[in-house]
């Protein structure tokens, strides 16, 4: 009897090593199947309240329950055996009022993954932005919507109900595991297990609003662990002037064009691409910029006598951080630096310089119909001028009828960063300031995808062509430029330098495609340094979503599309290019020198374009969180919850009753292997005989 026991129990040790343990996936690996690629909402806060996603502490778990293109919910919402569930939700089905609809099921219903798509959407319209865009925080107050397709969804709070987008890949995996097990579930019996499971993780350390996270910061309990909860929202503006500003006086006028820098869209990080609300815009004044450049470069011009100042203004979706941050520092003398003595600075850049300012706001729709209209928004100053009166005659030469906005009341002005200028006053701007906004709406927006990740290359199209597009961008950019440059006073070498501006639109189609279709292209990649060139995807558009300020003073840390718009900007208007070794160029930044930028374009692994030219970064961060006043109502206080991961698991999980069987088998075998051990213990000197002494000393 002694001996059956510790056979037994030999028969279980040899049983558990029969299999091989080289190269085994890890126990989590053999019971997950983790998804990649993927692209959640997540939570922000400002000094009221929070918005967006997160998940349960330890993360969503639930069955996986298909909607298909019909929109039929009656499973998941009431007749569905098995919740609480997570549903993979068609992008037919993903709109505004199925989401809160099954939100509001929780817990019947846990969280939502939907299909990235790319392509043209069926949908009519989808807007998760506001219908006034940051309202209360420009110069007035809106009056009615300007977005009248917004459905508010990207400033609400889901709570713990994480929403998250997959590539189409990646959702089919999870289909077809769904089909597999689940699809035929009808009472949720033994025998229809086992059940496909997903585990959602996404837990946000911050919550409520950024006075409370910022107040947790800086509890003493946290000094020595120093966790961040919440990041401010931020990054840099990009700006610049084609001739030396140090060439002038602090008095002498500026003409400013700019343009929204920024996008936004439910999944912030991965699809925030803003063709037709920002892209084209952007592009219209980048070949604004190379014109300018280009005749700067040829010697046929020489200067102006006003100063032209163009900027890219980043954060503008959360509240207008890039603007406000510009008229902050303009307001405190330290713009475009603070004043230090020991440096070599440009003269300081006051509001009452700007005696002129044109923003490029939304111009695709326009240009897809093929209409020959533009509408130009002015505030509540002067708007028959003679920069009206000669963008109306340049825009006129170009075939584009230039009509001023009237579906508004006098003066209230479309979402733009104009705002934050007039905002600070007719008493610190100049006497004879004007501000105007070219864009293609009159008393609202025309942009149904305005702020959705839809708003891509398809939706600025629009059944036109990306051609056709392009050269109708490329004539406002001709019209723009010329306008510019007559209102500045330009020195030439020939009377005709200004007739002699001609956007290419080849120039134009080459920027939308890299912005809005290969963000690798042959341009943004010529002109990219480490660590950007990994922002920048192949077959993909550019995204960008200003993310959270990367901490220091230094512009190395700005994000990528803000770099690569720097280094577009840089290689346009540079007034030096010479060829170095990369390490070389840099090597010779006079850091006491803040008047002349250098900056290396890569030609290869060595050797790099050393452009020195007059283009800038300015810190866009809200004054508010940089003051520390994180309750502002003034200017903007987003900021970015932190968290550890965002991811999807996929599982089995087998019937309750045959869990319940395998415990109590796992805990009869243990029960079963401790009794075994004691009974060997016990007889232990019978089963195992010691050996036989020998005293060496005492052998008879």
């Amino acid at each position: 009897m002694d001996y059956w026991y510790c056979f037994c129990f030999l028969i279980l040790v040899h049983t558990s090593s029969q299999q091989p343990h080289t190269n085994l996936p890890s126990v989590d690996r053999r019971i997950y199947e983790p998804i990649n690629g993927t692209a959640s909402c997540f939570r922000l806060t400002n000094a009221t309240h929070q918005i967006g996603c997160s998940a349960s502490y330890f993360g969503q778990r639930g069955s996986l329950e298909y909607v298909s293109s019909g929109c039929n919910f009656s499973r998941v919402l009431t007749s569905g055996p098995t919740p609480p569930y997570i549903v993979l939700l068609e992008q037919d089905c993903f709109v505004s009022e199925n989401i809160r609809r099954l939100m509001e099921s929780s817990p019947r219903v846990i969280g939502i993954i939907t299909r990235a798509e790319n392509a043209t959407t069926t949908k009519d319209n989808f807007s998760p932005e506001r219908s006034c865009p940051n309202d209360g925080f420009g110069e007035g107050s809106c009056s009615r919507a300007w977005n009248p397709y917004a459905n508010h969804l990207l400033f609400q709070d889901f709570g713990d109900f994480p929403v998250i987008t997959l590539p189409d890949d990646q959702f089919q995996v999870m289909l077809e595991c769904y089909e597999t097990h689940n699809a035929n579930v009808t009472t949720g019996s033994f025998d229809e297990y086992p059940l496909c499971f997903a585990e959602l993780t996404a837990d946000m350390y911050n919550a409520i609003n950024t006075p409370t996270c910022k107040r947790r910061e800086n509890l003493p309990v946290n000094y020595l662990g120093g966790v961040s909860f919440c990041q401010n929202l931020g990054d840099y503006n990009v700006w610049g002037s084609p001739f030396n500003l140090a060439d002038s006086d602090e008095s002498d006028a500026v003409i400013m064009l700019a343009a929204k820098m920024d996008s936004v869209s439910l999944m912030l990080t991965n699809y925030s691409i803003g063709a037709q609300g920002e892209v084209a815009g952007i592009v219209t004044l980048l070949a604004v910029i190379e014109q300018i450049g280009r005749l700067r470069k040829s010697n046929i011009l020489n200067g102006t006598e006003s100063h032209i100042m163009y900027t890219f203004f980043n954060g503008e979706s959360w509240d207008y951080i890039g603007s406000s941050s510009m008229v902050y520092d303009m307001m405190q003398g330290n713009f475009p630096y603070k004043p230090d003595l020991g440096k070599l600075q440009p003269p300081r850049v006051d509001l009452s310089n700007i005696t002129a300012f044109l923003e490029l706001s939304q111009l695709g729709f326009q240009a897809a119909q093929d209409s020959n209209k533009l509408f130009l928004h002015g505030g509540p100053y002067v708007i028959d001028t003679n920069l009206t009166a000669s963008l109306k005659e340049e825009l006129s030469r170009e075939g584009i009828n230039l009509i001023i906005a009237s579906g508004r009341p006098e003066g209230e002005l479309p979402p733009a960063s104009l705002q934050r200028f007039l905002r600070a006053g007719k008493e610190n701007l100049s006497s004879n300031f004007e501000g105007y906004v070219l864009a293609d709406f009159n008393g609202e927006l025309n942009n149904k995808f305005f702020g959705s990740q839809y708003d891509n290359l398809e939706n600025l199209v629009n059944n036109s062509s990306l051609t056709s597009v392009a050269e109708k961008l490329a004539q406002i950019a001709t019209a723009v430029t010329k306008t510019v440059l007559k209102a500045a006073g330009p020195l030439c070498n020939n009377a005709s330098c200004v007739e002699s501006v001609s956007v290419q639109s080849s120039l134009v189609e080459e920027l939308l495609t890299c912005f809005l279709v290969n963000s690798s292209c042959s341009l943004f990649s010529g002109v990219t340094n480490q660590p950007y060139s990994n922002t920048l995807v192949s077959g993909a558009p550019l995204n960008r979503y200003v993310s959270v300020v990367s901490g220091g003073d230094s512009p190395i840390l700005s994000k990528g599309y803000t770099s690569v718009i720097f280094q577009l900007v840089a290689k346009y208007t540079a007034f030096n290019d010479t060829i170095l070794s990369c390490l070389d160029c840099w090597s010779t930044v006079n850091s006491t020198d803040q008047v002349t930028n250098r900056t290396a374009v890569p030609i290869n692994e060595t050797h790099c374009h050393c452009l020195e030219s007059f283009t800038y970064m300015h810190r866009a961060e809200s004054p508010a969180l940089r003051n520390g006043e994180p309750a502002s109502t003034e200017y903007s206080t987003w900021a970015e919850s932190r968290w550890n991961v965002i991811e999807i698991k996929m599982y089995l999980v087998s019937h309750s009753a045959a869990e319940t069987g395998v415990l109590i088998g796992g805990l009869a075998m243990t029960l079963l292997t401790l009794l075994v051990a004691i009974q060997c213990t016990r007889r232990a000197d019978k089963l195992f005989q010691s050996p036989v002494q020998y005293d060496l000393y005492h052998v008879s």
